[in-house]
């Protein structure tokens, strides 16, 4: 069908003209042709002016197309090690293949098999160290939810150790989801370490705690040896028994911090005769041993109860440390000898209306390089705090006035992470007094909490860090927030969100600037299971980012085995793939030169040895029925397997046709200008034919 749209007007007058144009070449011109030649040519001619025409007009060609989506199968396939740890991996091939050919007996039907591990995966080796069930069912849902699907069958022995609980995930696609479920469930004599909890940052000289937590079963009457050996040379050792046939046996033992660096802690249990897997009895986690304390000078003109809270949570804190210091005590040279001991400064409402303090030795303090967290009252002397801070301005501020407000969590700020619950627990803190008025911050400015007056969230700040000039700042615009953590302790029975507020806050302060032209991005530890990526940035003499010299990296394990590397350029910088490592610990010094001058730049980090699949084998085939029930589907042993066969056998499932109307421009259709160029061909030879040429 063909369609003209507005054009459609201009089909008569085509028509008109095409006919006229034909009968005044042919009838009223003396060429000596019959009547029947002259018809014939008249009506050929026609068609050739009519057809040009038409494609002069842009008419649009209306066509029904159809295509056909045959049924598809699909075979979920988990590729952890898990799965051939209790079973020979020739019977788990052959019951895989089997399936296969089933389905391929099965008419009219295409077979697409899907494997998964960490995510999904296309090989099929049975060697991936995590399970994620829940990833695949969302693959599956992505791609396939609105496809054909005759039949879905799931392979696995049910053992997830990454994503959510399959029972959890929103099946969009419909199809049943039969299960073939593998592995073994029965209990075995067995012990293994199901805990371990430390403190993964330690400082130099301090003793940090490690707990070990042991899991037995079936092991009554047995006995075994816990052993925690450290890279720096300590050691602890302690013989056990198990009293009863399941068992949870938890240990506390403590550790001296004796060398800077990384240090990897192994947690060793010695093997019991008749134990049934000990790839559970061993851990190895890495500790971080630093030499610094984070040190913290608050700065005073009295003292209050907001500077009582912050420092309840500073002394729980062994890694950080705050100084009072009352500002009467404060000279301009102790000032200036302050960025040499402490990390960042605290001021609690300075400068003062109350107390008159010596300008010089204020301009010293707002003139500080340590990053700053300004404490912001009605004590505050407004119009003098935004002289001396460059970073700040307050608009419609009336000198004494106050909000009271309440706080209000901001949902966009990811400059570090909050409890969960956190808006609910901000809610319910008490108002706080901030000064009257609208902040505005030069630089880089991210807001934690905005100003709530009544039920209604302002964009007005009250807690603020700030980057301004290479230089961290922190504004807290209120005094009164000693009430939070008492009611949030009230709600809650703890002050998560409070301490996790201040610490964050302190931790931002005491951010040193790397100021290095190389800089080397690693983690402190990986898992010898993923592929470690490190990146780097390089500067020019004024700091522009630059990626042109190469980069050259020596990675030294145990000061003997030494692997040499080189940087691949991205879009700004530098990555490096190293692939999966194994365990241990790793040095590395990167290398490069600009201008004949070279540049290093050293670091460490740690490799642990982590095998989640080999740690835990038995089979969770609830997981597994839970899921077959909800979508549907049926559930298996191998053992039944031929139940499954039998019913493939027994279904039919047909393709299913899909037509849709297309438009195409006349002008997309070859044959049409080739139809144009055959009538005039035929014209011509008839017209050379009667000698008429």
């Amino acid at each position: 069908m063909i369609q003209f749209g507005e054009n459609i007007s201009w089909l008569l007058p085509l028509l008109i003209f095409s006919a006229g144009s034909s009968v005044a070449l042919y009838f009223f011109k003396p060429d000596g042709y019959s009547n029947k030649v002259r018809i014939g040519l008249a009506a050929l001619r026609f068609v050739i002016l009519f057809l040009i025409g038409l494609f002069l007009l842009d008419p649009l060609v209306k066509y029904v197309s159809s295509e056909e989506e045959k049924p598809l199968f699909l075979i979920g396939i988990d590729q952890s090690e898990s799965i051939l740890a209790n079973k020979d991996s020739s019977q788990i091939k052959e019951l895989i293949n089997s399936l296969k050919e089933n389905v391929k007996t099965i008419d009219n039907v295409e077979l697409n098999v899907i494997g998964f591990g960490n995510e999904v995966v296309e090989s099929s080796t049975f060697s991936e160290k995590g399970t994620n069930i829940s990833a695949y069912l969302k693959y599956v849902d992505d791609n396939f939810s609105f496809r054909n699907i005759a039949g879905h069958v799931l392979l696995s022995d049910g053992i997830y150790n990454l994503g959510v609980d399959p029972d959890y995930v929103d099946l969009k696609t419909k199809t049943p989801i039969d299960i073939i479920a593998l592995g073994d469930t029965s209990k075995r004599p067995d012990q293994k370490i199901i805990e371990t909890r430390y403190n993964k940052i330690v400082y130099l000289g301090n003793k940090f705690p490690i707990h070990v937590s042991i899991q037995s079963n079936f092991l009554k009457g047995k006995s075994s040896v816990l052993r925690i050996n450290s890279s720096s040379g300590e050691s602890f050792t302690k013989e056990y028994s198990y009293n009863s046939q399941s068992e949870i046996l938890k240990f506390k033992v403590e550790f001296e911090a004796k060398k800077v660096g990384i240090q990897l802690i192994t947690v060793q249990l010695d093997e019991i005769d008749g134990e049934s897997n000990t790839v559970n009895n061993r851990v190895v986690i890495p500790v971080e041993v630093l030499d610094v304390k984070e040190q913290v000078a608050l700065i005073y003109h009295t003292l209050s109860p907001d500077i009582g809270a912050i420092q309840k949570v500073i002394a729980k804190n062994e890694n950080l440390d705050v100084d009072l210091i009352n500002i009467s005590e404060l000279s301009i040279d102790l000032m200036n000898s302050l960025k040499d001991k402490y990390n960042g400064l605290i001021l609690y409402q300075l400068p003062s209306t109350t107390n008159k303090i010596n300008a010089n030795l204020l301009t010293a303090i707002y003139s500080s390089e340590l990053p700053t967290m300004h404490l912001v009252g009605k004590q505050v002397n407004i119009n003098q705090f935004i002289s001396l801070n460059p970073g700040i301005a307050i608009k419609g501020n009336r000198s004494g006035m106050v909000n009271y407000t309440t706080g209000g969590l901001n949902s966009n700020f990811s400059l570090f992470n909050l409890p969960k619950e956190s808006a609910s627990i901000i809610s319910e803190y008490p108002p706080v007094q901030a000064p009257f008025g609208e902040y505005v911050f030069k630089g880089k400015s991210s807001t934690v909490l905005f100003q709530k007056i009544g039920n209604v969230q302002s964009e007005i700040s009250l807690w603020t860090f700030v980057e301004f000039n290479g230089k961290n700042s922190i504004y807290v615009m209120c005094e009164g927030f000693w009430k939070w953590p008492l009611a949030e302790y009230r709600i809650n029975g703890n002050t998560d969100l409070f301490t996790n507020l201040i610490k964050s806050s302190i931790g931002y302060l005491s951010v040193k600037k790397d100021k290095s032209r190389l800089r080397v991005y690693a983690a402190t530890n990986y898992v010898n299971s993923e592929e470690i990526v490190l990146k780097a940035e390089l500067y020019n003499d004024l700091y522009e980012p630059i990626n042109d010299p190469n980069i050259e990296l020596k990675l030294i394990k145990n000061d003997s085995l030494n692997y040499e590397y080189s940087f691949d350029r991205s879009e700004i910088g530098y990555t490096l793939n190293m692939g999966a490592l194994n365990a241990g610990i790793y040095r590395y010094e990167a290398k490069t030169n600009i201008n004949g001058v070279e540049i290093t730049k050293s670091g460490q980090f740690s490799v642990s040895e982590v095998n989640v699949e080999l740690a835990n084998l038995e089979a969770n085939h609830n997981v597994l029925f839970k899921l077959s029930e909800k979508s549907g589907g049926q559930f298996y042993l191998p053992s039944e397997f031929q139940k499954l066969t039998s019913k493939l056998k027994s279904q039919t499932f047909s393709s299913i046709l899909y037509n849709q109307v297309n438009f195409r421009d006349l002008i997309d259709f070859k044959w049409f200008f080739a139809l144009i160029i055959f009538l005039l061909g035929i014209e011509w030879l008839v017209r050379k034919r009667e000698g008429f040429l």
